[in-house]
């Protein structure tokens, strides 16, 4: 996930990308500030550091939609209260009713956020004030941009979510390039800020130690300290006070240089994303802000939805057309094939023709099975002595026979010849010239014609 912050401070504008689960730094840059343009956190020329900050952002490769705002801490009014053990919504009442005396601007012209630090019979509760114009400058300059906030945050808060987790007052030290911010906590809580306008080291202790005497019920353990603006001198200044002196762990893979100049950034970028509403988070952005981010996101979740929705039932839509285009087209070609008789229809039917054909003559054959032996018979008692039968073939289909034999004379053959054609149905014997050559002993070939077809034959018969 990459988290981005755009930090301001007095004199400066720095913008940090964050690989949150890789532990690296993305992108960083910094743009000096004209002096004055920032004053106190207030912002004395908006059209100017929308400018500004819009060049910024054209370093960035990747386009850039979310990101979390740091204000100046001079701008912030930041109070640490005890309360009795209240439920939530009275709680908020509680701080309410002490910012109001505590804020030198109106309650109802500020932006106001608490969490809850921790309990020992009462709570404790850290609560952070601005006023509404500066947050609503500084999300003008984010609009401008087209990005969306998601948190505005301060260098206090910062500092604290870098600050070692154990039991004991410090001092946590940002030393910028044009001034100081000192903060002192306790735990997760901010007992007071101060910013030196200046990065003196004079100035500095001179702050610490007045701090160190207002303070006196909160006496600092140790102290750590980073920025830019660090130096030995510095360092040798701090422990005359006789106190640790430590720099800031970096949760992210980042060298000495870039730690320290971009020490805030780093600070906000690994702290936790909650919604102004949370109660363990101080998130300074308005909540009509939140609102309306959260109606547009919603608005845009369910826009997606419907698009999606609609792709999709165009996609099936096409795919059903198309599926009915395509069956309409083969039922049209079916019922086409069905109406036009093809090779294989044909096929069919000469089988079926001559499939009935042969049951008509087996059905024929089945009622004249007797004629044959009839006639062959008959033509066996023509024969008589003179004529010696070979073969007799019938072929009543054909409505022809043939007689084959040897006859003893030419007269015997003839006079065969003559009584086959007395038989009833014989319409034709035909007797080759040929088999008269010998006068003994003739082999002979007669032919029969039948004068109707077997069936008739054996109707007339039977009538008889």
């Amino acid at each position: 996930m990459i988290t981005s912050v755009l930090v301001f401070s007095t004199n400066l504008i720095q913008f940090l990308q964050l690989d949150t689960k890789q532990k690296q730094i993305v992108t960083s840059f910094s743009q000096q500030l004209p002096t004055g343009l920032i004053q106190r956190g207030k912002i004395t020329n908006l059209e100017q550091v929308q400018q500004i900050v819009g060049q910024l952002l054209t370093q960035i490769k990747t386009k850039l939609m979310y990101i979390e705002l740091v204000i100046p801490e001079d701008a912030v009014v930041s109070k640490s209260l005890e309360l009795p053990n209240l439920p939530n919504h009275e709680i908020d009442e509680a701080v309410r009713w002490e910012a109001e005396g505590v804020l030198h601007f109106p309650l109802g012209a500020a932006v106001l956020d608490w969490k809850r630090l921790f309990s020992n019979g009462n709570y404790h509760v850290l609560m952070q004030a601005v006023p509404q114009e500066i947050v609503d400058e500084y999300l003008a300059v984010a609009t401008s941009s087209n990005l969306i906030v998601q948190t505005i945050s301060t260098p206090a808060l910062g500092l604290v979510t870098l600050a070692e987790q154990k039991p004991g007052v410090r001092l946590l030290m940002y030393v910028g390039p044009s001034d100081t911010i000192l903060t002192l906590t306790r735990e997760q809580e901010v007992i007071a800020t101060s910013i030196v306008p200046d990065n003196k080291t004079n100035s500095i202790v001179q702050t610490i130690q007045r701090m160190i005497h207002y303070y006196d019920k909160f006496p600092i353990e140790w102290i750590q300290v980073g920025g830019v603006g660090l130096n030995n001198e510095l360092i040798t200044a701090l422990k005359a006070f006789k106190l640790p002196v430590t720099g800031f762990t970096m949760p992210v893979s980042v060298n000495t240089e870039t730690a320290n100049t971009y020490l805030l950034a780093i600070s906000v970028a690994v702290a936790p994303i909650a919604p102004p509403s949370d109660q363990g988070t101080i998130n300074l952005l308005p909540q009509w802000y939140d609102n309306q981010e959260r109606k547009k996101r919603q608005f845009s979740f369910w826009k997606q939805l419907l698009l999606i929705f609609a792709t999709f039932s165009l996609v099936i839509t096409a795919a059903l057309g198309g599926c009915y285009f395509w069956l309409s087209r083969l039922e049209t070609s079916f019922l086409t094939q069905q109406n036009l008789p093809s090779s294989v229809t044909k096929e069919a039917l000469e089988s079926a023709s001559q499939a009935n054909n042969l049951s008509r003559l087996a059905l024929a054959l089945e009622t004249t099975d007797y004629f044959p032996t009839k006639a062959i018979n008959q033509i066996k008692d023509l024969a008589g002595d003179t004529i010696t039968l070979g073969r007799v073939e019938l072929q009543l289909s054909e409505q022809k026979g043939t007689v084959m034999g040897l006859a003893k004379s030419r007269d015997g053959l003839l006079a065969f010849k003559q009584a086959l054609e007395q038989l009833p149905g014989i319409a034709e014997v035909q007797l080759p010239v040929s088999s008269f050559v010998e006068e003994t002993d003739l082999p002979f070939q007669l032919y029969l014609t039948f004068a109707k077809e077997p069936t008739t034959l054996l109707q007339e018969e039977d009538a008889k």
